[in-house]
């Protein structure tokens, strides 16, 4: 996997992010709209939001004081909920493994 893929999925990993992700992808939104939806502080958006430029998903206008975040691609919302669901289930199996692993090794 290259590290720009490694970089949109910890970007995304986070719930707070994708919500973000997921209100840009719908619309253009001046950081203290996202923050007000997301009830974080202005901030803690712009943290998140600072990640998600990292991973190349949205950009920030700057108009004096105003940031305004756009996405980048919009289709790669889709994907992003799909590759939750797939790999919330990929963790669950790995995590039933370690404690299959853990109850066999205090066994012995």
């Amino acid at each position: 996997m290259s590290y720009e893929n490694v970089k949109i999925l910890n970007a995304l990993e986070n719930e707070t992010r994708l919500k973000m992700f997921k209100h840009i992808n719908k619309e253009d939104m001046h950081i203290s709209k996202v923050a007000r939806i997301l009830e974080i502080s202005i901030p803690v958006a712009s943290k998140h939001a600072s990640i998600l430029e990292d991973a190349n998903l949205i950009e920030r206008k700057i108009f004096g004081k105003t940031h305004v975040l756009s996405s980048k691609n919009k289709k790669l919302f889709k994907f992003a909920e799909e590759s939750k669901e797939v790999i919330t289930k990929d963790y669950q199996k790995i995590f039933n493994t370690v404690e299959s692993l853990r109850r066999i090794a205090s066994n012995d």
